[in-house]
C-alpha cells in the first residue's frame, strides 16, 4: 500500500506531499490541476522510463519519493534479501531522481538499485490501471503465477524448477567439456600442420650459416662481377703484375670479398705465373656466372 508520495520539481509541481489512507482515495480537480502528474510520478517509482522533459523549468533535477507499507510476502522478501535490502517496520522507501541530462538514479531503502529491479518489485508495490498502462496482467510471470495458483500446482512447480535448474547446470558443464574437446582437436591439427611444415622444409644442421653466406654472396653479386672485369683488365695491363694479380684473385675467389690491389708478397700456397693467372681468372669467371644465374633465388 502507498502511504505517502513526495514530488519535487516534477513537471509544473515545485513540491507536493500527498498522504494516502486505507481504502479508496480520490483525487479530483479540473483539467491541468495536476492529477496526471501524481499518477505519472508514481509510475516512475514503479520503473517507468524517465526523461529530462519531466524536470520543472529552472530546476537541475526532479525527485520522486514514496513510502510503501509492505505485507508479508515471501517472494518480495526474497527479492529484497537478495539485493541486500532490509525492511524496517514493514515499510519500504523508494526514491527516483531524474537529472537534467536525462539520466536517472533509483534507491530502495537508501540503497542504489537499477530500474529493472524497480520493475521486478513493482507488482508488489502498486498497479496502475489506465489506457495501455496496465502492468500486472500483461506480465508473463504474473500470468503463470495466477494459472499455477488456480491449478494448485505451486508445489509441483517448485520441484520442477529444481529439476530444470539441475538439468541446465549439467547442460552447461557438458557444453564446456565439448568446447574443451574441440579446442584440443584444433590445437592437435595446428601442431600437426606445423610439424609437417618443418619436416617438408628439409632443415639440416648449420643450414642458417650456409644460407647467410649465400645471401651475402647474392647481395654482392654486382660488386663481384665488377671486380672480375677489373682483375682481368689489371692482368692485361702489365706483365709485371702477373704474380700479384694471380694470388690476389686466387685467394679471394673463395670468399668473394673485395679484391685488394696491394703489392704485398704472395701468401703461402698461392698460384703464381701465367698458368696460375688463367686458372684464377677461369675460377673467378665461373663463380661470377653462377652468381648471375642464382640472382632469382635471392
Amino acid at each position: 500500500m502507498l502511504v505517502e508520495l513526495i514530488v519535487e520539481n516534477y513537471a509544473v509541481v515545485e513540491q507536493a506531499r500527498i498522504h494516502f489512507h486505507r481504502g479508496l482515495n480520490l483525487l479530483t480537480g479540473e483539467t491541468g490541476s495536476g492529477k496526471s502528474i501524481v499518477v505519472d510520478s508514481l509510475g516512475l517509482l514503479l520503473g517507468a522510463r524517465a526523461s529530462a522533459d519531466m524536470i520543472r523549468t529552472g530546476a537541475q533535477q526532479a525527485r520522486i519519493s514514496g513510502i510503501f507499507s509492505i505485507d508479508a510476502q515471501a517472494e518480495l522478501a526474497g527479492m529484497l534479501e537478495d539485493a541486500g535490502i532490509e525492511l524496517e517496520d514493514q515499510e519500504l522507501i523508494v526514491q527516483r531522481d531524474v537529472t537534467a541530462t536525462g539520466k536517472s538514479r533509483a534507491f530502495v531503502a537508501n540503497r542504489p538499485v537499477t530500474t529493472s529491479f524497480l520493475r521486478q518489485i513493482a507488482p508488489f508495490l502498486g498497479d496502475i490501471h489506465g489506457q495501455n498502462e496496465q502492468q500486472l496482467l500483461f506480465n508473463p510471470q504474473t500470468q503463470r503465477n495466477l494459472l499455477d495458483r488456480y491449478a494448485g500446482a505451486m508445489e509441483q512447480r517448485e520441484r520442477l524448477a529444481g529439476v530444470y535448474g539441475a538439468w541446465r547446470d549439467a547442460q552447461r558443464r557438458l557444453d564446456e567439456l565439448r568446447r574443451n574437446e574441440q579446442e584440443k582437436l584444433r590445437l592437435l591439427d595446428l601442431w600437426r600442420f606445423q610439424r609437417d611444415e618443418i619436416e617438408s622444409a628439409g632443415l639440416k644442421s648449420d643450414e642458417d650459416t650456409e644460407l647467410e653466406a649465400e645471401r651475402r654472396l647474392l647481395q654482392n653479386s654486382t660488386k663481384y662481377n665488377g671486380k672480375t672485369v677489373r682483375v682481368k683488365g689489371t692482368v692485361g695491363e702489365s706483365a709485371g703484375l702477373l704474380g700479384r694479380g694471380a694470388y690476389q684473385v686466387k685467394d679471394n675467389t673463395g670468399t668473394l670479398t673485395v679484391i685488394a690491389e696491394t703489392a704485398a708478397p704472395p701468401p703461402k700456397g698461392s698460384t703464381t705465373g701465367v698458368k696460375g693467372v688463367f686458372q684464377a681468372l677461369f675460377t673467378l669467371g665461373s663463380k661470377s656466372l653462377a652468381v648471375l644465374q642464382e640472382q632469382s633465388r635471392f
